[in-house]
């Protein structure tokens, strides 16, 4: 096994691999000293200019909304021999099938945590299961803010295709072929050439609504299957189709009944605030969301 030492003198022994994707690895690891609790390190390897002002965007971005309400902490952050190194504690991943109740509370963490880091002006941009982890104690972190982005900010896409709203995947579309128009290319379209649909905090809220519906394990509300390989361009027409042919509220209560069919209590509660985000005319607050939360279903919660 190998051993990284940090700028601050420490020395952390690299485990096991505990996550992977494009933006490189997260490893468990632990120091020589019992005392110390285990650690999960993220490495992303820097190969060019590019990749470099993604790690300082992410360094930036994970400084603002250090020690935040549910959201992930770090203790070190630096670069070193091309790669890009955060060190945070050791989280444990969301299970499936979670307890309803459990899963009540878990949304209106997710919330009063999105709503903090909308505050600082960003807009998380990926919200997903993979990024949502757990303390011991059992309270939500947002995790990974590799593509987060300034709210009102055009510079990149953001949300799996899957949790982003009609309206953004329409206008993710548009914004890609009329680059297409301007610059002809063989090749998928750079980033920086794109103007892409703003990205606001409602973004991120639709994404929370999907990712809670997939911790109740019956279904999904967008379960097309898209292929990761192939080109935004080529994946949108997909989903755009496949919301053409279903009624969101109507599958949406469809799988809470089925969920919660005999707890008259949760079933209304997820109903409601489900229902209150994917109200797309509505574009509801986050804040207005945790405020009802807590009036409303404060014995739920707490």
């Amino acid at each position: 096994m190998s051993v990284l030492e940090t700028p601050r003198g420490l020395k952390y022994t690299l485990s096991n691999i505990i996550g992977r994707g494009s933006y490189g690895k997260v490893y468990a690891a632990f120091t020589d000293n019992d005392n110390d609790d285990p650690v999960a390190i993220k490495m992303i390897e820097i190969v060019d200019d590019f990749s470099l002002g993604e790690c300082k965007m992410e360094f930036k971005n994970l400084v603002k909304c250090h020690n935040l309400p549910y959201v992930t902490s770090f203790h070190e952050i630096f670069i070193e021999e091309k790669n890009f190194y955060v060190i945070m504690p050791l989280y444990k991943p969301i299970p499936r099938n979670a307890d309803g109740l459990m899963v009540a509370k878990w949304f209106y963490q997710l919330l009063v945590g999105l709503n903090e880091i909308h505050t600082r002006g960003l807009v998380h941009g990926d919200i997903k299961g993979d990024n949502l982890l757990l303390t011991a104690d059992n309270e939500i972190r947002i995790c990974d803010f590799g593509i987060s982005l300034k709210i009102g900010s055009t510079e990149r896409d953001i949300c799996a295709h899957i949790y982003k709203t009609k309206k953004r995947l329409e206008g993710t579309l548009e914004a890609i072929n009329i680059s297409k128009k301007k610059k002809k290319t063989n090749n998928s379209i750079a980033n920086n050439n794109i103007k892409y649909p703003r990205a606001l905090p409602y973004d991120d809220l639709v994404a929370a609504g999907h990712t809670i519906i997939n911790m109740f394990n019956i279904d999904k509300l967008c379960s097309v299957k898209l292929c990761r390989s192939d080109r935004t361009e080529d994946l949108i027409p997909v989903v755009l189709d496949y919301l053409k042919d279903i009624n969101i509220p109507e599958k949406l209560n469809q799988i809470i009944d089925k969920k919660f069919g005999d707890d008259p209590r949760l079933n209304e509660f997820f109903k409601f605030f489900l229902g209150e985000i994917f109200n797309e005319k509505k574009m509801p607050a986050v804040s207005e969301l945790i405020k009802n939360m807590e009036t409303f279903y404060g014995d739920l919660l707490f």
